[in-house]
């Protein structure tokens, strides 16, 4: 049976929303292993898993819609940004789409903030809405990139708006953005620089929106290059071997310790960042029924002053885990989701059926000497 009118509407906007959702994380199709005789640290350069606080959906008023074909597939709150020093802020989007919350959560999962995000940024129709991106603002607030409205036509998103907002979610300040080309991925930064990177033949080429609206070119690079945020700054990994920093053509970074492959960028607070390596999915043998999908963290480090970025190693993380029947307990890491503190410690989110689950992993003295 066709679907027409409003309901047809929504599954195209769903579709449109989580496309462009999952377009800020593009994969890397290099997936290589590092290379033999370097000098990484393995499993020494954080601590085990310290569970920090659970954040149950309901009293939460977090939407979680399960699918058929697995949680991977869900329908969960999007953007979500992990702050160490500031909690946990993500945009629900309700059952329907349209009934958008601006949520916020300490560390432990105390609930800080549950406001309606429609009234906040003045949207004429809801349901049209899309958010693109969320980034940290310095005083304790978020900037949040958003499409206020959808143009089903030519797949575009319309009407797209930077709003500044405080720790109570009161908007401080709503900018509108250059309409931007339907193919192109939106990220943000600490501090409200907004990036956009367009597919050009076989590059991207960055641009940047300031504060006042206004572009600035940005450079390019090969397709398949990673962007990641890093205190502050966009960092781009050009190949394996090779960094630079967005808008700074002239800024190239060599990277030392050993290749960079994995396909999951995690930003930082400061100089410390990585990347997650996401194994395929796996039968877990002394599991009936359960599937595995290994992870494993590259930590690196930024050095400006010496041109460089530096391997310091690999860390093995807690895996994926679901199973056939949709009815059965899992743990998700969903991409970008994970964050460096200041200090080096790694903060993660593991979803499950009913709960949001904080957890930090601590830098271990063996990274210190770094």
């Amino acid at each position: 049976m066709g679907l027409t009118g409003t309901a047809g509407a929504r599954l195209v906007l769903a579709l449109a929303w989580s496309l462009c959702s999952a377009a800020a994380i593009a994969a890397d199709p290099s997936q290589a292993p590092a290379a033999e005789g370097t000098r990484m640290s393995k499993d020494h350069l954080l601590t085990a898993p310290e569970p920090l606080g659970e954040i149950p959906f309901g009293p939460a008023g977090i939407t979680y819609i399960p699918s058929d074909m697995g949680p991977d597939s869900a329908r969960w709150p999007a953007p979500v940004l992990l702050l160490p020093d500031h909690g946990i802020w993500m945009v629900d989007p309700g059952a329907d789409l349209s009934s958008w919350r601006l949520l916020r959560f300490s560390m432990e999962g105390r609930k800080l903030l549950n406001a309606d995000l429609a009234h906040l940024l003045e949207l004429s129709e809801p349901r049209l809405m899309i958010p693109m991106a969320m980034a940290a603002d310095r005083d304790n607030g978020v900037f949040l990139v958003a499409a206020r409205s959808f143009d089903f036509k030519s797949g575009s998103p319309l009407d797209l708006v930077r709003a500044r907002l405080d720790e109570q979610g009161r908007p401080d300040l709503i900018t509108t953005l250059p309409v931007y080309d339907a193919t192109s991925t939106l990220l943000a930064v600490d501090g409200g620089t907004v990036f956009s990177r367009i597919l050009k033949g076989k590059h991207y080429v960055w641009c940047s929106i300031d504060e006042n609206g206004d572009r600035h070119g940005g450079g390019s690079a090969p397709v398949g290059s990673q962007p990641v945020a890093v205190g502050g700054r966009l960092l781009e990994r050009v190949d394996g071997r090779t960094f630079r920093v967005v808008g700074q053509d002239a800024v190239r970074l060599t990277l030392e310790g050993g290749p960079s492959s994995g396909s999951v960028p995690v930003a930082g607070d400061a100089s410390i960042f990585g990347f997650v390596r996401v194994e395929p999915v796996a039968l877990d043998l002394a599991a009936s029924g359960a599937y595995v999908q290994a992870r494993e963290l590259e930590v690196l480090k930024l050095d400006l002053p010496n041109s460089r970025v530096v391997n310091l190693g690999r860390q093995t993380l807690p895996p994926n885990r679901f199973y056939d029947d949709p009815a059965m307990p899992f743990q998700l890491h969903r991409p970008g989701q994970a964050r460096f503190d200041r200090e080096g410690n790694f903060f993660d989110l593991v979803w499950r059926a009913d709960a949001l689950r904080v957890y930090v992993q601590r830098a271990s003295r063996a990274a210190s000497r770094f």
